[in-house]
This record gives C-alpha cells, structure tokens and sequence, in this order.
C-alpha cells in the first residue's frame, strides 16, 4: 500500500496509526470516524470506497470469513451498536480468527483469556461471542477452517493490495449486477417493444460492441435510462413549459416518437433502407425495437445494422437540437461511410 500516492498523502495528514486502523477496522470505521472528520475530497474518496466495500457478496465473505475485523462492523453488533473494545485491541484482538481455534471453533472464555494473557469481564466476552456467532450464522456450510500461517491481509483491502493498478478490480466489482435496471424493465413494459423480452446485457452493450465514439455512446446510454433531453422530459424535470415536437409540433416530444413516430422523420427510415438495398442489394428493415435498443442479439452480422441505426439517431438528436425541422431531407447517407463502395463491401462480408 506504501507506494499508492492517496495512501501516503492520507498518511501524511492522518498519521500512520491511523492508516493502520483503517486497515484493521470494518466498514463502519469509514463512516463513524473516517468520513466525518475529514474534507469533501476524502469524504468522496472514502464514500467511494465504502461503496467498494459493501459491494462484496456472501461467497467472497464465505471463503474468508476468518479475516473478516471485529472491531466497527457494521454486521457485527451488540445493543445495535458496533464493537471497539481498546484494550482488546492493544492486545492484538483485530478478527474472527482471534477468536477460533484450530478447528475453527469460537474460544470458551478462559482459552481466550489464555492466548491473549488478558483479563476479560465474562459477560462482555459473551455478548461479542453472541454477535460473532450471530454473524457467521450467515455463513453456512463454511467448509474446511485453515488457518493462515502468516498474516491476514485486511479483507476489505486484498483484492486492491495484491496489484499494481486496482481500478479494473474496482470497476468489475461496482459492476457484478445481476438486477435489471428500472429503465430496461420499463422498456420490456412498454408497448412499442410488442412484448418481445429485452436481454439486459446485449442491450446496454450492443453500442460499445458497434462504435468507440463517446458521443454516439452517450447518445444510446440517455436513450436506455429515459434521460434524453426531449420535451417531455424536460418538462417534466420543469426546464421548459412545453412538451410538443419540435418536427412537427403535433404530439408529445417522447424519445419513442422522435425516433420512431414522427410522422415527418418515419420516412428518413424507409429512404436509409431503400438507399441500403440499391448500393447492396441487401434488405435491412428498421422497426421499433431495433431503433431504439439496437439489433439483437449481437450477433456479427448484426454489427453494421447497428452502426447505421447509432449515427441516423444521432444526425436526428443533432437536428433536434438545432431545432432543424427539415432533417428528412438533408440527410445525407453517405456521412457514415465515405464512399457506396466500402458500405458494400462491409455488408457483403458481415451480413
């Protein structure tokens, strides 16, 4: 940890004890002691890695449960309060492993006392016991207890200090989400999807598979979290006082009539299909599910359907905003590809 530059600024502010408790504590240690006492730059930099913390599931914690802190655990309470008991502490009493033997049984009151040549007030001891034990019920079928024979590198901290560069581990471990977010969900209940169930991943992948362009992704990002700054929204989040289309100032400025409905932009589609079929001889059709959350599943022939169907969107949101009403008719299909005959080749050979 010593050569992490934040460590050593944390450090030179907070002392070295301090970063040592930060590595033998639980995550409530952040939030009670950390977080309060420190400026808006370290509050984020530890909200963040709280955030870290509790996103560890219940198999990670299973196979290293004997490392789990004792002290400031949030799941580890007594009086609906966590533990920090200082003269324990001093003694070198940090984890759940201080108090098993070698089978991996909790220490009757005497054994402890024992091992760590302390005095313990009994009742205090069992009212730890009972919290531990209360905790590792969470844990069933812990398997075979082996004990390390060298130190336990902090639980919450080893999968950052066993390498060099630890955003990647970060990024992966803030992403290992199963749920399906409320914006996809809402889609699969939507009537212009006809039912069709929507697989999550493909959808919010299917634009960075297609196209490195950071615009064009955003784009597709604002689509699938209903966040696209149509009228609807915006008024909705009370920017403007209106919500009809800027195309055709009829109906409601929705992203599923902007890309989709508008009868003056329908016909943008049709033009790029025919004008796909003529160059390639190769028929491509647009429809509504395909439009708005891409061609799926991603398959490789899919690739350039849905690179076309990315930058139409993205030359219609720019009209939008320019407020350019006449969008149907200037479009030009060869924006994308900078000749007819490289767009034929790529259909020829993906499609």
């Amino acid at each position: 940890m010593g050569n992490k530059s934040w460590v050593d600024i944390f450090e030179a502010i907070n002392g070295h004890d301090f970063v040592h408790k930060l590595l033998d504590f639980g995550d409530a240690f952040i939030s009670e002691c950390v977080i309060p006492e420190n400026n808006i730059l370290w509050q984020d930099v530890f909200n963040s890695m709280l955030h870290v913390i509790k996103s560890f599931d219940k198999n990670f914690y299973k196979e290293t449960y004997p490392s789990i802190p004792v002290w400031y655990n949030s799941n580890i309470r007594v009086g609906m309060k966590t533990l920090f008991i200082k003269s324990w502490y001093k003694k070198g009493v940090r984890l759940i492993d201080d108090f098993l033997d070698d089978k991996g049984n909790l220490l009757s009151h005497n054994l402890f006392q024992h091992k760590f040549d302390i005095q313990v007030c009994i009742l205090q001891y069992n009212s730890v016991l009972s919290a531990i034990s209360t905790h590792l019920k969470l844990f069933e079928n812990k398997g075979v207890f082996n004990r390390a024979f060298s130190p336990y590198i902090p639980l919450f901290y080893k999968p950052l200090i066993l390498q060099t560069k630890c955003t990647k581990s970060v990024y992966k471990q803030l992403n290992v989400n199963h749920d399906i977010p409320t914006s996809v969900s809402k889609w699969n209940l939507d009537p212009v999807a006809y039912g069709i169930e929507i697989c999550v991943k493909d959808a919010f992948t299917v634009c960075f598979k297609t196209t490195k362009d950071s615009i064009i992704q955003w784009l597709q990002y604002r689509i699938l979290h209903r966040i696209l700054p149509v009228n609807y929204y915006l008024k909705k989040i009370n920017v403007v006082s209106f919500d009809c289309c800027t195309f055709c100032n009829d109906e409601v400025e929705t992203i599923q009539h902007v890309f989709i409905g508008c009868e003056k932009l329908s016909i943008l589609w049709s033009n790029l299909s025919m004008h796909i079929y003529k160059t390639t001889s190769k028929r491509i059709g647009f429809n509504v599910l395909n439009i708005l959350l891409g061609e799926l599943p991603l398959l490789k022939g899919n690739r350039i359907v849905n690179f076309l169907i990315l930058y139409t969107k993205q030359y219609i949101f720019s009209c939008l905003k320019k407020k350019k009403t006449n969008c149907q008719d200037s479009w030009n299909y060869c924006s994308i590809y900078t000749t007819n005959t490289r767009l034929k080749n790529v259909l020829h050979i993906r499609i």
